[in-house]
This record gives C-alpha cells, sequence and structure tokens, in this order.
C-alpha cells in the first residue's frame, strides 16, 4: 500500500510552513504582467503554458495582459511525481499553434535545474519562433543542471532550495490548489 494517502498528505499539510503569502504572490503577477505588457504589447505574442505547474500562473499573468494574444501549452515533464528529474524529457502534448516568425512566452511554475525549461525552448527555437521567453512564479535558489536555463527572462519571485508545493507546485501529485507557497518539512521528503 502507498504510503501517500489523502490523511498523510493533510499530515505533509500540516506539518508545512507558509514560504510565500497568496498577497505577495499576486503582487508579483502584477509586477510580471506589467514587465511582458511593456516589452511585448506589440509583439502578437503566443502565451504558451508548460503543463502541469505552469497551469496557476499562466492564468494569473496571462488575465491581466490587455494587448492581442494567443494562448497554447504544451506538456513536458521529467518528474512525474518525483522529487527529482529523470533525465529523458517526456513530451507528452505538443503545441498547437504554429511559433514560426512569432514571440512564445513560456510559462511555468518555477524555475530549479532548468533542463525542463531549456528543452521546451528548444522546441520552439526549432520550430521558428523569433523569440522565445521564459516567465516563472519562482526563481529557486538551487543549482542549474548542465545544459539547463540559467535565468528566465520574467521571474515573480526568489525563494530558497526546498522542496515547496502549492500554487501549481505539487507534492506526489497533490496540493497544486494551495493558494500559497509552502515548504515541505524534512521529516516530510520521501
Amino acid at each position: 500500500m502507498s504510503k501517500i494517502t489523502p490523511t498523510f498528505i493533510k499530515e505533509v499539510f500540516d506539518a508545512s510552513r507558509v514560504i510565500v503569502p497568496q498577497q505577495t504572490l499576486e503582487a508579483s503577477f502584477e509586477k510580471v504582467a506589467t514587465e511582458i505588457t511593456q516589452n511585448h504589447i506589440k509583439d502578437n505574442p503566443i502565451a504558451v503554458c508548460v503543463m502541469n505547474g505552469g497551469l496557476f500562473i499562466t492564468s494569473e499573468i496571462v488575465k491581466r495582459l490587455r494587448f492581442p494574444l494567443q494562448v497554447d501549452y504544451i506538456h513536458a515533464s521529467r518528474y512525474g511525481n518525483e522529487y527529482t528529474g529523470a533525465n529523458m524529457l517526456n513530451w507528452v502534448k505538443t503545441p498547437n499553434i504554429n511559433p514560426q516568425g512569432r514571440t512564445v512566452i513560456l510559462f511555468d511554475d518555477i524555475l530549479d535545474g532548468g533542463l525542463t525549461l531549456a528543452e521546451v525552448k528548444r522546441y520552439y527555437e526549432d520550430r521558428g519562433a523569433l523569440n522565445v521567453l521564459t516567465a516563472v512564479m519562482l526563481d529557486k535558489k538551487a543549482p542549474r543542471d548542465k545544459g539547463g536555463l540559467i535565468k528566465a527572462d520574467y521571474a515573480g519571485l526568489e525563494v530558497e532550495n526546498e522542496f515547496l508545493f502549492g500554487f501549481g507546485l505539487d507534492y506526489h501529485g497533490y496540493m497544486r490548489n494551495v493558494p500559497e507557497i509552502r515548504a515541505v518539512d524534512t521529516k516530510h521528503m520521501i
């Protein structure tokens, strides 16, 4: 029987601590949306959600952008429900909109090792995107993997190198729906 049960998830939540309150997240979304608007209002960009973690930030930023754009998504993952990523990227769903000659803005929850975002960025560059930019909710103070994206073009907040969940970030597939960012305590790192 798996240790990951709703009871265990509640225990993890109860032992966690708030790292970024919801109000701080909201302010960071306004900041990033303002920067993107200033820089790309005339670009006719494609806003691309990197699923699943990017769902929440994409929604929050895109609804604050007041200019023409299209929205698409891509589902590429190295993690599944694990803590550390595999070496191979799993392409679950490729995008629908042709990026050739367009500005593409990739939205993801967090920049940590950077491999997934680097590969997704390369995917769009290889298909003729004019400019591929990255926007993340959180920039983790973590060593970047060899070949990983070093820095996002737009980042809401910088956080310490801890295992986090909430607002799109998951703990074994759970708690993406928590409205703030929380840190898992060390006794629950399984």
